[in-house]
């Protein structure tokens, strides 16, 4: 028989406002993706559980007071990336 590899689910006027969410059953990627709005700043979630812990990935609407757009945490650092901020700083690693 075959086995399922892809769940894709699709969502609408959800309190969270979440829009579709795909499931990797092969690598366990879980990806969510979100409608624009007034009350969260989350457009883009992902989760990967690895051997070593897991790697999630955000991406932010351009409305944060702090101009981070991008946040990429893995086991052991995290890497921000930001746009059109006043001090020029676009990428920032922390270890």
């Amino acid at each position: 028989g075959s086995e399922v590899a892809m769940v894709k689910e699709w969502y609408s006027n959800g309190r969270d406002h979440l829009e579709e969410k795909e499931i990797n059953k092969l690598d366990g990627c879980i990806s969510e993706r979100f409608s624009p709005n007034k009350h969260t700043e989350i457009l883009f979630y992902r989760r990967k559980s690895l051997p070593s812990g897991a790697e999630q990935e955000v991406e932010f609407s351009c409305r944060r007071t702090d101009h981070l757009v991008r946040r990429v945490m893995l086991p052991r650092e995290v890497v921000d990336y930001f746009q059109d901020r006043i001090d020029f700083l676009y990428y920032r690693r922390i270890c």
